[in-house]
C-alpha cells in the first residue's frame, strides 16, 4: 500500500474535494482514490503511439514478401 500526502493545495480545492466526497457517499480518501486510479489507467497519447509503433514494426502474418508466390 502506498500513502500519499498532498501538501500545499489550495483551500477551495480541498473544500471542492470535500463537497464532490460527500455528495458521491464517500470519504475524501476515497473519492480521490477512485480518481486517481480511473487517471492512472487511462492510455496517454505516448502509450498510443508506442503500441502503434510497435505493431508497425512487426511483420505482416500471412503475407509473403515473394510476390511471385501466389
Amino acid at each position: 500500500m502506498t500513502i500519499m500526502r498532498l501538501l500545499g493545495l489550495p483551500p477551495r480545492i480541498s473544500d471542492t474535494l470535500q463537497a464532490k466526497a460527500r455528495a458521491a457517499g464517500q470519504s475524501v480518501e476515497d473519492y480521490v482514490r477512485g480518481h486517481l486510479i480511473a487517471l492512472a489507467s487511462q492510455r496517454t497519447s505516448d502509450d498510443m503511439l508506442n503500441e502503434i509503433e510497435a505493431r508497425l514494426a512487426r511483420p505482416l502474418s500471412g503475407l509473403s514478401s515473394d510476390p511471385g508466390s501466389e
